[in-house]
């Protein structure tokens, strides 16, 4: 599935939202739970998952050591930091339990199905190379390439278009910013044990007043993304897999998944600011 957003992003300029309800992740299961959990082991594999948990990591270590780390000791400090609150293996059973709790056998079924067409196969393949790009690159190579599309009239521009709106990217994208955002700050300069901590409201007010500029990179990147990505479709595999995207089991899935990695990065984010403040010396020992 399409990679769902990108931690690339200056963390001070997420914005904050509603947090959602926690997932349970897959414990022991028997029976009909047994067999959804398969569904669900399933699904995952197809659906490229693994590929956008394996580069969330490495974003965030992008995003922090550009505007936090000042040498290359910290970094690995920060490396080591970021695996402990953000590894690949808490965030893939996560997502499992998510799946097996939040979708019904029914819709992981039809979602199954879909990816596991020729064009569903092709457009994961297509994702999961795009997923290990780096933002820069996306923004750079992808963003001319949309560009040259929209200045020939190109189609593909409009059905670019009626994907990010299936997939509601761009919304999603902010919101899974803005309660990263916020957690990250509350963490890192909430705490009472800084000289000057800032309020919950001086918090909401920085990350809110960034709202316009964070939507229109979201968009930006976005379309550099979904250009680089599904160039090698055809226009006709392209609507294909569109159509299959609008339909409400694949909403499902997005929703599950995208509330799932929020729930998770939200959940850790505080202690990981406040050891990052630490780390990097901006805290009283």
């Amino acid at each position: 599935m399409r990679r769902l957003s990108s931690i690339g992003y200056d963390l001070a300029g997420w914005l904050v939202g509603v947090v959602p309800g926690a997932f349970l992740t897959v414990g022991l299961l028997t029976g009909t739970a047994q067999a959804d959990a398969e569904r669900a082991q399933r699904l995952y594999d197809i659906s490229g998952m693994e590929a956008v948990i394996e580069s969330l990591p490495g974003d965030l270590s992008d995003a922090i050591q550009e505007g936090w780390v000042s040498d290359r000791g910290m970094a690995t400090e920060v490396d080591l930091l970021i695996e402990t609150y953000f590894g690949t293996d808490k965030m893939r059973q996560m997502l499992l339990g998510a799946l097996a709790t939040g979708m019904t056998p029914e819709d992981m079924d039809t979602v199954i199905v879909g990816l596991e067409t020729e064009v569903g196969r092709r457009a994961t393949e297509l994702e999961t190379e795009a997923a290990a790009i780096d933002y820069d690159t996306v923004v750079a190579r992808g963003g001319a390439l949309y560009r040259a599309l929209e200045e020939d009239g190109d189609p593909r521009v409009a059905l670019y278009q009626r994907f990010v709106t299936s997939t509601n990217s761009v919304d999603l994208s902010v919101i899974f910013g803005m309660n990263v955002a916020y957690a990250l700050l509350s963490g890192a300069m909430g705490s009472p044990d800084l000289p000057r901590a800032l309020s919950d409201d001086e918090i909401l007010a920085i990350v809110n007043s960034l709202e316009p500029q964070i939507r229109a990179e979201a968009i930006r990147y976005i379309n550099a993304l979904t250009a680089m990505t599904y160039g090698a479709l055809t226009l006709a595999e392209l609507e294909e897999y569109i159509t299959f995207l609008e339909t409400e089991p694949v909403e499902t899935f997005y929703e599950v998944t995208v509330k799932a990695l929020q729930f998770f990065l939200v959940q850790n984010m505080r202690d990981f600011g406040h050891e990052l403040m630490q780390l990097t010396g901006a805290r009283r020992t």
